[in-house]
C-alpha cells in the first residue's frame, strides 16, 4: 500500500496504524505523486489526500478502485466513485472506516491472493482461543470496557482481565486494535457491531 501525502507526521501515523491491521503487507509513504511514480512497486491501495487527489487528477481516476482518500468532513470536491476515509474522527472511528473498506474490498479475505488468505487463516487457526475468550474478544472488539464485559457475561471483573491477558497473550496481540482488528478479519464481530 501506499500512502501519499505532504505531511511527513500523517504519512508515519497512517503508515503505523496500517501496519497493525495489515502487518503482512509492505507500506510505503511519499510527499508527492512524482516521488510515487518514480518507485518501481506494485500496490494493492493508494491512500492519498484530497489536496494530492485534486491537482493529480489523471492518475487517482486511473486507478479509482485503489484509491482512498483521506478526506476532512466538507471536502465537497471529492468525486463521488473514491473511496474516501474521514480523517478528523477519533481513532476508534478512524478504524472502524478502514476496517468497512477493508471488508467491502477484500470480504474477509476472500478477495486477497490466495496464498496470503490461506496464511492468515492458517495462523487464525493456530492460535486457538477457548469459547468464553472468544465471548470476551468479541465484546472487546465492539468496544466495551471490562466493567461492561463483566456485567453482561455475569463474570467478575478480574476474570474479564484474565481472559484478556490469555486472548492477548495466544493472539501476540498488545493493544485493543490488534484485537478488533483479529476478531473482524476472523469473522467474530461485524463492523458495523463496533462502537465509534
Amino acid at each position: 500500500m501506499a500512502v501519499i501525502g505532504k505531511n511527513a507526521l500523517v504519512n508515519i501515523g497512517l503508515k503505523s496504524i496500517l501496519e497493525k491491521m495489515f502487518s503482512f503487507l509492505e507500506i510505503k509513504t511519499f510527499t508527492s505523486v512524482e516521488e510515487l511514480l518514480q518507485d518501481e512497486g506494485i500496490y494493492y491501495h493508494y491512500f492519498v489526500t484530497a489536496e494530492l487527489l485534486l491537482a493529480n487528477p489523471a492518475f487517482f481516476v486511473k486507478n479509482h478502485r485503489k484509491t482512498i482518500v483521506l478526506a476532512e468532513e466538507d471536502s465537497l470536491a471529492i468525486p463521488e466513485d473514491f473511496h474516501r476515509i474521514y480523517i478528523n474522527v477519533t481513532e476508534s472511528r478512524f478504524l472502524k472506516q478502514v476496517l468497512e473498506l477493508e471488508q467491502r474490498f477484500h470480504h474477509n479475505l476472500e478477495r486477497f491472493p490466495q496464498d496470503l488468505a490461506n496464511m492468515m487463516r492458517a495462523k487464525a487457526r493456530d492460535s486457538v482461543l477457548t469459547p468464553r475468550e472468544i465471548e470476551v474478544l468479541r465484546c472487546v472488539a465492539k468496544g466495551m470496557s471490562s466493567k461492561e464485559i463483566s456485567n453482561e457475561l455475569k463474570i467478575s471483573f478480574s476474570t474479564v482481565l484474565t481472559h484478556r491477558k490469555n486472548i492477548m497473550d495466544k493472539l501476540d496481540a498488545h493493544s485493543a486494535t490488534k484485537l478488533v482488528i483479529y476478531a473482524v478479519h476472523n469473522g467474530y464481530v461485524d463492523v458495523g457491531e463496533i462502537r465509534g
